[in-house]
């Protein structure tokens, strides 16, 4: 769906407010929807859209499936935003209520959000130099944009918090998970996680085959986000750690960073493909996601808690695309091209 036709029906559902930039980025949020980041766009109103809209979900009211690219729910599940202030590239957002923490005890508290476009010359502090090489190429055209989510509250509380977004998924389409770095002294295979089967990943096959959703490389794994079966991909949350999906056909690279307050080590990053199913507890078409929780704890007062996640999604061809995937996870586009046609 291209970006116009799906900032016009979102609209007809709730209020949308929209940023740009001058590079042709535009991100449409829904401050009454969880102030989320539904959807954005690199090449103008009429370019295809990024962010997954679950248009069953939405006609349902089920605002937990709703889809977008940027969505942050702390212990509670909080319902709207209010707007506090409005620039061509920045909106700021805000909630103050008296809602329940982790533990269920009701606790006040001010939430807050702000989306912005990152400038450019901030890229390589988070992507590091070769993304922010690659988006300065001529054929390239990109849009990046981060939230910053906070919690503030003069009471002792429990929180807990989740980072997602959700994306249409297809065939040609696999997302990129980096390994754990080795522990001194640790066997080949990796840091085990749990039942994981290598680096700290931890696999589940939901419903579906299992044959050939999951690829490891030496230093990455590759997840098939086609939309056909129900599986999903765990790991620890690895601060400055990057994570990435590859849309072949379209030579799209999406790029992940988050930076979350006081990790703990259980912390964890999932990764799921869904399938197309319409039931009592769900109503998925093609799409996959990316959450990261972070784990509950104890805040004392007075206390103030961030939580960012950075988006970033490159439109470029081959010459510019398979460095760029090599050097991030050790693995050429043309590795991911072929394990995805098998």
């Amino acid at each position: 769906m291209s970006y116009c036709r799906a900032v016009d029906y979102l609209a007809s559902k709730t209020p949308v407010i929209e940023l740009c930039n001058q590079s042709g980025g535009r991100v449409a949020v829904c401050p009454e929807w969880n102030g989320r980041v539904f959807i954005s766009s690199c090449n103008g109103p009429d370019s295809e859209s990024f962010g997954y809209i679950n248009i069953a979900a939405i006609d349902k009211d089920d605002r937990e499936l709703f889809g977008g690219e940027d969505l942050w729910t702390v212990s509670p599940s909080v319902r709207s935003f209010q707007v506090q202030s409005v620039a061509e590239n920045e909106i700021q957002l805000r909630h103050t209520a008296q809602i329940s923490d982790a533990n269920g005890s009701p606790v006040y508290a001010a939430l807050s959000r702000t989306a912005a476009f990152l400038p450019q010359k901030n890229i390589g502090s988070i992507f590091g130099e070769a993304v922010s090489n690659a988006v300065e190429q001529d054929e390239a055209a990109f849009v990046c944009f981060c939230t910053e989510n906070r919690v503030q509250s003069e009471e002792t509380a429990v929180f807990a918090s989740r980072l997602q977004g959700v994306y249409n998924a297809g065939k040609h389409t696999a997302v990129l998970c980096p390994h754990l770095p080795k522990k001194p002294g640790s066997p080949d295979s990796g840091v085990n996680f749990g039942t994981g089967m290598d680096s700290g990943l931890d696999i589940d096959y939901l419903g579906g085959s299992p044959h050939g959703r999951r690829r490891r490389f030496s230093r990455s794994s590759l997840l098939r986000a086609d939309g056909m079966g129900y599986c999903r991909m765990t790991k620890p949350y690895t601060p400055a750690a990057l994570f990435g999906a590859v849309d072949f056909r379209s030579g799209t690279l999406t790029l992940w960073a988050y930076d979350l307050p006081d990790p703990t080590g259980n912390d964890l990053v999932r990764i799921e493909n869904h399938r197309k199913t319409s039931t009592a507890v769900g109503y998925w078409d093609l799409s996959y996601e990316i959450n990261v929780f972070s784990a509950a704890q104890r805040r004392y007062p007075p206390f103030s808690a961030v939580y960012r996640q950075y988006t970033l999604h490159l439109c470029a061809g081959n010459s510019v695309l398979s460095p760029l995937i090599s050097g991030l996870f050790s693995v050429s586009l043309e590795e991911v091209t072929k394990t995805m046609l098998r």
